[in-house]
């Protein structure tokens, strides 16, 4: 008689599973129907990593940047983080207005982890950027330093 009840119990379970494997899949599947690639919001072309390809003072291709020690630039929400490999890199905030693009570090970083040096933005905290393209692919910003110099920066989008 005992194995006559086991063979019901296990007859009763099946179904239940079956349903609870079911609920699990539909569970799984509308999580990654709804869930966001882009966290925060689509921030448009900026979403994602960029790498600078090069920097132009001037007009001049500045030759102390090289891509052996690149910049990165990535987005995501109103949070950036730039930094070069092996460097623990920038986060702050960013905004778009008007053609500007702002970048504000993290006011609790150490001063001189705000930006890479290569950029020549200094100690700044915070630098306005000159938007002069802005697609998926290419990003290209412009720094008026305080000596009257132009500063072009021009990014590839990585991922």
């Amino acid at each position: 008689m005992e194995t006559t009840e086991k063979k019901n119990v296990m007859k009763r379970m099946r179904p239940l599973e079956r349903m609870l494997a079911a609920v699990t899949l539909l569970v799984v599947v509308a999580v990654s129907l709804c869930s966001c690639v882009h966290p925060g919001g689509d921030i448009g072309p900026y979403f994602g990593n960029w790498g600078l390809e090069k920097i132009e003072i001037d007009g001049e291709v500045n030759d102390d940047y090289s891509q052996e020690n690149p910049v990165f630039l990535s987005f995501q929400s109103s949070v950036f983080n730039m930094g070069t490999v092996g460097s623990w890199g920038t986060f702050g905030m960013w905004e778009e207005e008007e053609g500007i693009l702002t970048l504000t570090a993290d006011s609790f970083a150490a001063p001189d982890r705000y930006f890479p040096r290569i950029t020549g933005w200094g100690s700044r905290i915070s630098v306005s950027l000159t938007i002069l393209e802005k697609s998926s692919r290419r990003l290209r910003l412009q720094w008026d330093d305080p000596d009257g110099r132009l500063w072009v920066y021009t990014f590839k989008k990585l991922l």
